[in-house]
């Protein structure tokens, strides 16, 4: 005979690190089933983000725009994503990123950097600067990306520009992960 069940558990997700939640079936004779599903708990992280702009612009001009991303810890953040759609009346001219790591060895201060993986379209930025470490009196972790557009548009216009962050941790705080910053065109 064939038959269903359903049942309820609870996974544990109180550390970080590889689990395995594990379910026993026994039926009404000596039949005992055990089967165990691994799964990957990953720390919280919260990851902050500012943008900033020159308040005005001159018309058929350049604008940069600067981003920064901290990562505010408890723990490090992986795939760690800059979004940033550009606004109308602008397309994309140049960017650069960088990935900065800083620490102290030996009382010195040392850093590295890498360069992110980044996609554009003529009206878009997205780049994705891997691991970033969290930020603590002893080192110094962050993302940064520049984008330099192209304005062409109304003289008046306040262009608006939101950039965003996400990683593949769970953020506890995302009130944080956008940051707008607006330009008038004179």
């Amino acid at each position: 005979p064939r038959g269903a069940f359903s049942c309820t558990g609870s996974v544990d997700t109180s550390t970080p690190g590889q689990k395995t939640f594990t379910v026993t079936a026994k039926d009404s004779g000596t039949n005992t089933n055990v089967e165990g599903v691994d799964y990957t708990v990953v720390p919280p992280t919260d990851l902050a983000i500012l943008k900033l702009a020159p308040l005005k612009v001159t018309n058929h001009s350049t604008l940069t725009y600067s981003i920064g991303v901290g990562d505010l810890g408890p723990a490090s953040a992986a795939n760690v994503t800059i979004t940033d759609p550009l606004p109308g009346g602008t397309t994309l001219a140049s960017f650069s990123g960088k990935n900065v790591s800083c620490s102290i060895v030996n009382r010195r201060l040392v850093c590295t950097t890498t360069q992110p993986v980044c996609t554009t379209t003529p009206n878009s930025v997205s780049c994705n600067f891997g691991t970033l470490a969290p930020l603590s009196w002893w080192s110094l972790n962050g993302a940064t990306l520049q984008i330099t557009v192209n304005v062409n548009s109304t003289v008046g216009t306040v262009l608006k520009n939101t950039a965003t962050v996400t990683s593949t941790n769970t953020d506890t705080k995302l009130s944080n992960n956008t940051s707008t910053a607006s330009t008038q065109v004179k």
